[in-house]
């Protein structure tokens, strides 16, 4: 055995990116360009021939040629053997799924890269707690997000990501291999506040889109953003988080991305979640690959702003609202009627 971990550490390099949707495509292809040998594992048949044989990957990217050095894999502990990075790019519901294929094959000293977004609940676990509970020790692990489209990330349009890592080592590597002319890092200790992020903006989208389909205009949208930035910090320092790393890209600027683009798939579903349609049905209508763990997003979310008595309101409506409980509109008035109207002492406290 510890032959075998020591041949594993002493043997690593290239990057391996696991999931081949919008986003790990997107990323894959950013290393792949900067001259990395990177493999990107594939689930299914179909998509792997189609990346080795034409370059493509259309369902996600149509008409983006992929590059030379990028190589589709249908076997994940291939895939990953002998890696210095692995990228995580899976929906947040198949996370620890995937962990426990990669464990035993993973190089040891490894760096893996949590890119999904969401958390696992009840109980509450963020993505990299369930990569740690589940890789070899000598991993390090560290986690992405910001404003981070994966079209624009592809098609090399100005972007941002934040890197968290408990190690300055860790974060370093991780920036060199994404860092590019038109990506910039932000580099984070904060791995609670990142991922904490990752799950506030899509929750703020949903209660943004809700508001414009029942017909409140831009005003009242303006007033929601502001009360949803004001409890993503609450909630993230009860969580563990830090207030500052709200205000970095990936909280204020995921939020603002994320909430007022038209390419926002949860600002889409919002918009359905407020025309009345049903929690299910509107996900299937937006194309949003929400189901369960999106909700559980929404539902740990509450459960954290509960467990220490915070006042959340529009925690609550989103809450309420994919919970099925009430009608949209009879729901919103009950918000308007709760949000805060005193400014004192916010200003001190953001810039403290």
């Amino acid at each position: 055995m510890g032959n075998d971990v020591r041949q594993r550490t002493l043997t690593t390099s290239g990057v391996s990116v696991l999931g081949a949707g919008a986003m790990g495509t997107a990323l894959a292809t950013l290393i792949a360009e900067k001259g990395e040998d990177v493999t990107l594992w594939v689930r299914r048949k179909k998509v792997w021939r189609e990346i080795e044989e034409s370059r493509t990957n259309s369902k996600y990217h149509p008409g983006r040629r992929l590059p030379s050095g990028l190589h589709a894999e249908l076997e994940i502990k291939t895939a990953v053997k002998g890696k210095k990075i692995v990228v995580v790019a899976v929906p947040s519901g198949s996370v620890r799924e995937v962990a426990q294929k990669v464990s035993a094959h993973i190089s040891s000293g490894a760096i893996i890269v949590n890119a999904a977004k969401g958390v696992e609940f009840p109980p509450l676990r963020w993505m990299s707690e369930i990569i740690r509970e589940e890789v070899p020790q000598q991993c390090k692990i560290a986690v992405i997000s910001g404003p981070n489209l994966a079209s624009e990330i592809i098609d090399h349009l100005p972007t941002v990501v934040s890197v968290a890592a408990a190690e300055s080592e860790t974060r370093k590597v991780v920036r060199h291999f994404l860092e590019s002319e038109n990506l910039r890092i932000w580099e984070s200790r904060d791995m609670i506040g990142v991922q904490f992020n990752a799950c506030m903006k899509g929750l703020t989208a949903i209660a943004l889109g809700m508001s414009d389909a029942l017909g409140n205009g831009d005003n009242a949208r303006g007033e929601l953003f502001v009360q949803a930035v004001l409890e993503g910090g609450r909630i993230c320092e009860a969580a563990g988080g830090k207030l500052d790393t709200v205000f970095g890209p990936s909280g204020l600027g995921d939020m603002i991305t994320t909430s007022f683009s038209s390419k926002s798939r949860n600002r889409v579903l919002g918009q359905m979640l407020g025309l009345g349609l049903e929690p299910k049905l509107a996900n299937r209508v937006a194309m949003v690959g929400m189901t369960l763990e999106g909700f559980k997003s929404v539902k740990a979310l509450k459960y954290v702003a509960r467990k220490n008595e915070l006042q959340t309101p529009v925690v609550d409506f989103v809450y309420d609202i994919v919970c099925g409980r009430i009608n949209p509109r009879e729901r919103f008035d009950k918000l308007w009627s709760e949000l805060t109207r005193d400014s004192k002492g916010i200003s001190r406290r953001l810039l403290r």
